[in-house]
């Protein structure tokens, strides 16, 4: 969840967003930055093993 203590140190969390989860809000401010992208979401927890697969997905671009 987005908490008001450590807003500060989020870049892509505001205010308003304090009380939604971060998946959540990090994927309205993605998209408001460029509705072009597709985000996709996950309803996992992070972990440290989650946190691990996910140092290993590779970002691909769109092909244009």
């Amino acid at each position: 969840m987005v908490d008001l203590s450590n807003l500060q140190r989020q870049v892509i969390h505001f205010t308003q967003d304090v009380g939604k989860p971060k998946v959540i809000s990090g994927k309205e401010t993605i998209n408001a930055m460029n509705p072009d992208v597709n985000v996709v979401t996950s309803g996992n927890e992070s972990t440290p093993k989650t946190s691990l697969i996910s140092s290993r997905i590779k970002i691909k671009r769109a092909s244009q």
